[in-house]
């Protein structure tokens, strides 16, 4: 069978819809409308749309992963590349942890401070042995500035090996098919922490739709953290710097970093879309630039698609 000009043309012009490559390497891109399959989402009818002249998103991470959410939960990937490779996820584990703090301890509960921590590689210097204090106090530390004190204190109250298997508890109760932990602060070690691209979205989808408090923690820039007793408190001052950033192309509702040799550097942010209650859910991983790299994504998302 003879193909024409005009049939290698459209041939031509499908691929590059479904695929799309950078100087800087392979990406992945979906395009939601175009394509049947993905109807399956369910997300409704009032969804983006990509716009024809849709460009490349020009980022050489290991990974990342680019999640549209609606206000029900249905979601539909927008781009990824290697997006279920695992990875070491350094710090973004306390997304993870975060879930098992607040399925262990309720706010009020008290968290000493014990000394063997304070020795470890990856220290904090904020607290002193036998410190005690509230659990929501130290569940800010942990998320603001990833605080591995206060990672190692929860997992130490409970019980090491109980606290990290109710971490993975949660990734199986989550779906999270490629992610494996070993910690509670996700520093490196003779084993690490192992998650993908596609499953930290889908921790950050959970925290956004069910789990308010730790919701709004990820999206503050600072807060006071004081002991029990009151007789000292610390300023902890986020590790995001997107959340200071005046020119971020979206309102950002939270997100965590993660940052470790083995890892690279590592972001997972959730921002709100021009369509109220929508939600798009970037995570990097394994970026020279964290920072850079999630704000093309953003900016790539918001001038590609039509936002009702």
């Amino acid at each position: 069978m003879k193909i024409t000009l005009r049939q290698v043309i459209l041939i031509v012009f499908f691929l590059g819809a479904l695929f799309s490559v950078t100087d800087s390497g392979f990406i992945r891109v979906f395009r939601g409308s175009d394509f049947p399959a993905n109807n399956e989402s369910g997300l409704s009818g009032s969804r983006p749309h990509p716009k024809n002249s849709a460009k490349n998103i020009s980022i050489n991470p290991r990974a990342f992963v680019l999640v549209l959410v609606d206000p029900e939960g249905n979601e539909e990937v927008l781009a990824q590349k290697d997006g279920d490779a695992e990875y070491p996820v350094a710090s973004v584990t306390k997304l993870v942890t975060a879930l098992a703090v607040e399925n262990i301890f309720s706010p009020s509960e008290i968290i000493s401070i014990p000394s063997d921590i304070l020795k470890g590689k990856g220290g904090s210097e904020r607290f002193r042995a036998g410190d005690e204090y509230r659990a929501d106090e130290l569940l800010r530390a942990l998320l603001i500035e990833s605080n591995n004190d206060a990672a190692e204190a929860f997992s130490h109250k409970k019980g090491d090996e109980e606290f990290v298997g109710e971490m993975n508890a949660i990734a199986a109760a989550l779906g999270l098919e490629n992610s494996k932990f070993v910690s509670p602060s996700g520093l490196d070690g003779a084993r690490v922490n192992r998650s993908s691209a596609r499953d930290i979205s889908r921790v950050m989808k959970e925290i956004f739709l069910r789990h308010a408090k730790i919701a709004s923690i990820l999206g503050l820039t600072e807060s006071d953290i004081c002991s029990a007793d009151g007789s000292s408190c610390y300023r902890a001052t986020t590790t995001n710097a997107l959340l200071l950033d005046p020119q971020f192309p979206m309102r950002i509702k939270g997100g965590k970093t993660g940052d470790t040799p083995r890892a690279g550097k590592n972001l997972a942010l959730a921002v709100g879309t021009p369509t109220n209650g929508w939600t798009l859910i970037s995570v990097v991983l394994g970026s020279d630039d964290h920072f850079a790299d999630t704000k093309k994504i953003l900016e790539w998302a918001k001038e590609s698609y039509v936002w009702p």
